[in-house]
């Protein structure tokens, strides 16, 4: 078992990355599925009816369909970290805008939770950290050491 007084080591933050990447499509992918498949009935929320007014719940459907798809074919083809960092900007602004849509619907719905936008907001900050951690070159700073 590891020490866990040590300081976070970049060797366990590859390990974390790699047990969270495939993660980020699916994710997208379930809330896809459920918005495209899921009973309408599900789907009658105050903050939702904002979305709805929007788009249709089954097109935010399509949507993160769409983006689980790119962020996936990213993960498996891409082949390196350009590729998935693109990925992870389509999957960090679709959560934004729904962070937005979630948000909007607190001032103008007095129903909407609270609480609806932390969520999408905390999903689209994890895809922009990934972004950057991906962006280090960490074999040439564990070299430097």
């Amino acid at each position: 078992m590891a020490d866990l007084g040590q300081p976070i080591s970049n060797q366990s933050l590859l390990v974390a990355a790699k047990i969270v990447l495939p993660g980020f499509p699916a994710v997208s992918i379930w809330i896809g599925l459920a918005f495209l498949f899921g009973d309408p009935s599900r789907y009658t929320s105050p903050s939702l009816d904002v979305a709805k007014d929007i788009m249709p719940i089954r097109t935010w459907g399509v949507l993160f369909l769409l983006v689980g798809a790119i962020e996936l074919s990213a993960l498996i083809f891409g082949g390196n970290r350009f590729w998935f960092s693109a990925a992870l900007a389509i999957g960090a602004a679709m959560f934004a805008v729904w962070t937005v849509v979630l948000t909007v619907a607190i001032f103008t719905v007095p129903d909407a939770s609270l609480t609806g936008p932390v969520y999408p907001a905390f999903i689209a900050l994890v895809h922009l950290s990934f972004i950057r951690y991906l962006s280090y070159d960490w074999y040439q700073i564990e070299r430097s050491r």
